[in-house]
């Protein structure tokens, strides 16, 4: 057994003070208002009243929510027999004086046996209360003791470590020179003796057996010590620890309960029941599926940061129930793993474990900068201790080991477009045996329809097709021609627990930066009905988007460290939606609306979130899921000028601007033809200003986000600006353009304007002539071909202010 110094006193007493004196309700009585509640009652002192000479005054304090009391009741009876129930003492004061004999206090403390005292409250209605009780000695009230940590519990053994530290609390409510018992009497049982067994079913037959003997076999600590260290308990054992604790009288605390001051335990494997970690980053969040110190391949989660700036890796433990976490640390790529040395400096000496501290739940490190291509890689260990009591030795904590290893990624934009496909529409359906899927029966498009509009090549024959079934050729999608890969999201890591097939965690992000840092450009979309889905990413039926998973609390969306390294960026679809439904507060959604609002009060729309910081949008952004009106989206200025190439309208699809798609049956036209429209746009001013003319010698403010398309009809707000589609092209980031909506549900040859207004217009990417659609589309010039200064002639809009 190991002994130690007292711990802080500071545990208020109203914690054991409620277990014993509190309490509770029952219902007996009916009203016009319902059914009567019953009154309540609580002890709030007792003491020796040596004023009287002899005897306890005890006060309490009743009172009824829906009525009056009535009367109080009390009673004294031997501690082991049963309570008189409602029968008692009658009063209508709120104290009584208990007197006995004092020649009844003879003798040794041993042989004076415990009286409980019980008082209830009567209501005007005739409801009693649940007694409040308290424990007596002839003419002193009894100190009481409760376990502080580990928790006990009726119902359950308490898993511990083979070495345990105990601790507990005492309060002597009448002590004449401190209200601290004076000692304390402890003991630990073999529960896997069956003799020791009956303590658990009847825990008052411990203090019936010990109290006659003087409480001989059981240890003693003194009033400041109030705690026990064990060690080198056998594992896989059960045990009982029970404590009492003796005022200035010579009396004890007779109330042993699982509840209070008996711990059921049974001893683990430190590892069985450690705190498990959960470590987040840039654009991954992991969660081990158990706790434990293993250093170990599989037990490494792996990810990607930005050269040139820091990075904030996040961590968070879950204890087991009845532990509480003590503390965390950190060390980068320690020399030795167990080397305890201590830092020499808390700040800059990232090789030694930091300080165990509570409080320490992130790390910020970097920047940094591998030279020319050259690899550089990290390994960040975390180390969470978690305990079951609140003893100083940390020998008795369960202690699990996080282990981080990121690569530094440097930008190098050798390749030109990545579309990345994060939607979430309906996939094939393919029976057993059949060779083409079974037809789509949702909104068009399904999954494979939408890779037709917009990445078919065109001029091959399109197979699997419904009307007709044979004989089509496909016509090239709205991106064919320009240079691109794609990219999809479905079943991708998203930060859970994969194995590569070694054994080893595979990369923790839904797409890697290192991908995405390869592109000059990159383009993401989401649909809308995806942008809502909540389940894990690798759910078959209908996954959350990688979107919404990298932007969820404590996540660093790893597009914003793309756009920092100077990619450019297009978000189309509902990606705004995607990324901020997880910080929706609700209350200021209403009329079919969903709104995200930068006021602090909501704290939906603000710094640290991929549309604040990359997309600029810092004001009020709003959702419409169903806008119906044949004008619904217009571009902002309707006459030619900066963003003349855009189209001036986004309209619905008729059969005379857009067939029927042949992959879906002439009685589907109503899945194809649609009226009604998603839409995300701005609701308040949203101004972007930045010095951008490149003097340090003058400052002046240039607006540096501007608006492109709004949006109106339906349930759209009027009035409040309404801009769908932004592009923000300042000095903080790459440049980002905005789409509040998807690029597939207007008439075709608006959705080919729409994107070659992007990807020539803003971006100037060149296109090879390959046909898509109705030959009225005209193509943009090419990059090569436009005049001098083409671009200096789009002119800039404030977003939002006219």
């Amino acid at each position: 057994m190991l002994t130690g110094h007292s711990p802080h006193h500071g545990v208020a007493w109203a914690a054991a003070a409620s277990l014993l004196l509190l309490a509770g309700c029952s219902r007996n009585a009916t009203s016009l208002l319902g059914p009567n509640q019953p009154p309540e009652i609580e002890i709030v002192d007792a003491r020796a009243d040596r004023a009287a000479g002899s005897g306890v005054r005890v006060r309490w304090a009743a009172r009824d929510p829906d009525g009056r009391v009535k009367q109080s009741r009390w009673s004294l009876t031997p501690w082991g027999a049963p309570t008189l129930g409602e029968a008692g003492v009658a009063t209508t004061g709120d104290e009584c004086l208990v007197t006995r004999d004092p020649s009844a206090r003879v003798g040794e403390p041993r042989s004076r046996e415990p009286e409980r005292f019980s008082v209830w409250a009567v209501d005007d209605a005739g409801a009693v209360s649940k007694p409040a009780t308290l424990a007596l000695f002839t003419n002193n009230v009894a100190p009481m003791v409760v376990i502080t940590g580990p928790r006990p519990s009726t119902f359950f053994n308490i898993p511990v470590a083979p070495n345990v530290c105990i601790t507990w609390t005492g309060y002597d409510p009448d002590g004449i020179f401190t209200t601290k018992p004076v000692k304390y009497k402890y003991k630990m049982f073999d529960l896997d003796d069956p003799a020791n067994q009956i303590y658990v079913v009847d825990p008052d037959s411990l203090r019936r057996y010990y109290a006659p003997l003087a409480w001989a076999g059981w240890d003693s600590t003194s009033a400041d010590t109030e705690f026990v260290a064990f060690s080198n308990l056998t594992i896989g054992k059960s045990y009982l620890f029970a404590v009492t604790a003796f005022d200035e009288q010579g009396d004890y605390d007779p109330d042993f309960n699982l509840n209070k001051n008996m711990l059921r335990m049974t001893v683990v494997y430190p590892e069985t029941n450690s705190p498990v970690l959960a470590l987040s980053g840039p654009g991954f969040r992991f969660i081990y599926p158990s706790g434990g110190w293993f250093d170990l391949p599989n037990r490494v989660a792996h990810t990607e940061v930005a050269a040139g700036e820091p990075v904030t890796f996040n961590w968070e433990a879950f204890p087991v129930p009845s532990h509480s976490i003590r503390s965390y640390r950190w060390v980068m790529d320690p020399v030795d793993l167990h080397d305890e040395t201590p830092r020499t400096n808390e700040q800059t000496d990232v090789r030694h474990w930091s300080a165990p501290s509570l409080n320490v739940t992130e790390a910020t490190l970097g920047p940094f900068s591998p030279a020319g291509l050259k690899r550089e890689e990290h390994t960040l260990y975390i180390e969470a201790r978690s305990t079951p009591g609140g003893c100083t030795p940390t020998n008795s904590d369960f202690v699990s080991l996080g282990i981080i290893h990121f690569v530094v990624v440097r930008a190098t934009h050798q390749r030109e477009v990545l579309i990345v496909d994060d939607t979430r529409l309906q996939p094939d359906r393919i029976s057993a045996g059949a060779s083409c899927p079974q037809l789509a029966t949702g909104a068009w498009p399904s999954a494979a329809e939408l890779d037709t509009f917009l990445y078919a090549r065109g001029g091959f024959p399109w197979r699997c097709t419904i009307n007709p079934p044979s004989g089509v050729t496909t016509t090239g999608g709205l991106f064919a021609g320009y240079d691109f890969d794609t990219l999809g999201t479905r079943g991708r890591l998203s930060g859970e627990q994969r194995d590569n097939g070694g054994g080893q965690l595979s990369q923790s992000q839904c797409v890697p930066l290192s991908v995405l840092a390869s592109y000059r450009h990159v383009i993401w979309i989401t649909d809308g009905n995806g942008a809502l889905a909540t389940a894990p990413i690798t759910d078959a039926a209908n996954p959350r988007t990688a979107m919404r998973f990298m932007s969820e609390p404590r996540i660093v969306n790893v597009l914003a460290a793309y756009v920092r390294m100077g990619g450019k960026l297009w978000l189309a679809g509902s990606t705004a939606t995607a990324s901020l439904l997880p910080w929706d507060r609700v209350q200021n959604n209403s009329g079919g609306l969903t709104r995200f609002s930068s006021a602090p009060q909501y704290d939906e729309l603000g710094p640290g979130r991929l549309m604040w910081d990359s997309a600029k949008l810092r004001s009020e952004l709003t959702v419409a899921s169903a806008i119906q009106s044949s004008r619904a989206l217009g571009r902002f200025e309707p006459s030619p000028g900066a963003y003349g190439a855009l189209p001036v309208l986004l309209q619905s699809r008729t059969a005379a601007t857009d067939p029927l798609p042949p992959t879906r049956a002439p009685n589907q036209g109503s899945t194809f033809y649609t009226s009604n429209r998603r839409a995300e746009f701005l609701t308040q001013p949203n101004e972007i200003l930045e010095d951008i003319d490149g003097d340090p010698e003058t400052y002046g403010e240039h607006s540096v986000l501007d608006s492109l398309y709004t949006v109106q009809g339906g349930t759209v707000p009027v009035g409040s600006g309404n801009v769908a589609m932004t592009r923000y092209h300042g000095l903080e980031h790459g440049e980002v353009v905005w789409t509040g909506f998807d690029i597939w549900s207007f008439q075709r040859a608006q959705c080919i304007e729409l994107v070659d207004a992007v990807m020539q217009g803003i971006w100037g990417l060149p296109r090879a002539p390959v046909a898509r659609g109705p030959d009225a589309v005209p193509a943009l010039v090419s990059a090569a071909a436009r005049p001098s200064g083409w671009a200096d002639r789009w002119r800039r809009a404030i977003a939002t202010k006219r």
